[in-house]
């Protein structure tokens, strides 16, 4: 397997238009959904112009030989992101520290990527449990979990 399953590579990719080859030699294009952190299957996603059809498609990591963005392909409006206004950002990361302080954990803002015990774990804006990142399944569910039971 010549893939890099690097995991920032792989956020990098997310929502982009991409040609994913499989080991028995198939190609297949679509808008790399998301990438499953526990197991690396792919989801991708397409939809047809013709009949308006939408698939939604999961592949193995270990049957995927490459992955590569595409340029030049009009992008399906399947993914909708629930963005947060950039000047709501330092509002939410304050209240995301104090709640953690609340909870007896400490974050440290390392130019605005929160981290967790010296870089166990790390938030990325717009701080919220989607954005969290950690090689420790365990750790990244209960943080998720504390982050969504956060009051607003």
């Amino acid at each position: 397997m010549d893939f890099n399953f690097d995991p920032r590579y792989l956020k990098s990719m997310m929502g982009k238009s991409v040609h994913l080859s499989t080991i028995d030699n198939k190609s297949h294009y679509g808008t790399l959904y998301v990438v499953d952190p526990v197991s690396y299957a792919f989801v991708l996603a397409t939809s047809s112009e013709e009949d308006s059809k939408h698939t939604i498609r999961i592949y193995p990591y270990n049957s995927i030989k490459d992955c590569v963005e595409v340029t030049g392909l009009p992008l399906d409006n399947l993914i909708t992101v629930n963005k947060v206004p950039p000047e709501e950002y330092n509002e939410r990361k304050r209240k995301l520290i104090d709640w953690f302080v609340k909870n007896q954990l400490e974050l440290h803002d390392d130019n605005g990527i929160l981290k967790l015990n010296d870089y166990v774990l790390t938030i990325e804006p717009p701080y919220e449990a989607e954005q969290c990142f950690c090689d420790n399944i365990i750790v990244l569910d209960r943080i998720r979990t504390l982050i969504k039971n956060m009051p607003l």
